[in-house]
């Protein structure tokens, strides 16, 4: 099941596929929770030709059919499998909270202007700079577990204020408004 991955590894750690397969052997038993849920991703496509995200998302996998087996399709299909799995729920866990978030600070006259990769970024109205730390802190860390009972690690972030790119510095939950105007008195004068 593993196979078209030793010769992948082999290749760009410049090793055998012996080497390569002894390497796998040893991650595996250091992690079987790893090849469990990648032996469990490839019989959902195997058996359903769908996998299903906890979010409800389906995506059809239809190289799993048997008459694909000895093709690249097929093999390509079963690692699809188990990054549907973690990459689809990712994602979309990352714009739920963007998208919360985003409807939180527009009460305070602020607003997402820009999503890059696991990034984003807020124009606010100084005035109201602590508001809008908290609401990140709290749509990145709280939320999603309190939103969704299946999740146990919070998203995470953390946090930085400034005029611009160029001139930032980090904040941490619970910064004053107080703190906040001193921080950006500070990189205006820079």
């Amino acid at each position: 099941m593993y196979g078209s991955s030793v010769g992948g590894i082999a290749m760009q750690l410049n090793m055998t596929k012996d080497e390569a397969q002894k390497l796998m052997d040893i991650y595996f038993k250091a992690y079987p929770g790893v090849k469990k849920f990648i032996e469990e991703s490839h019989q959902l496509a195997i058996l359903n030709k769908v996998i299903v995200t906890p979010f409800g998302q389906r995506k059809q996998q239809y190289g799993a059919n048997p008459i694909f087996k000895s093709t690249a399709a097929y093999n390509a299909s079963l690692r699809n499998s188990s990054n549907i799995r973690v990459q689809s729920p990712t994602s979309t866990l990352g714009l739920m909270t963007f998208t919360a978030l985003d409807q939180e600070i527009q009460k305070f006259g602020a607003r997402s202007i820009c999503t890059v990769y696991d990034s984003i970024e807020i124009e606010c109205p100084i005035e109201h700079a602590a508001k809008c730390i908290e609401a990140g802190y709290y749509y990145m860390n709280d939320w999603p577990v309190e939103a969704f009972d299946w999740l146990e690690l919070p998203v995470g972030c953390d946090c930085e204020i400034g005029p611009n790119w160029g001139l930032l510095e980090e904040v941490h939950r619970g910064t004053t408004q107080a703190e906040c105007m001193e921080i950006m008195a500070k990189l205006w004068t820079a």
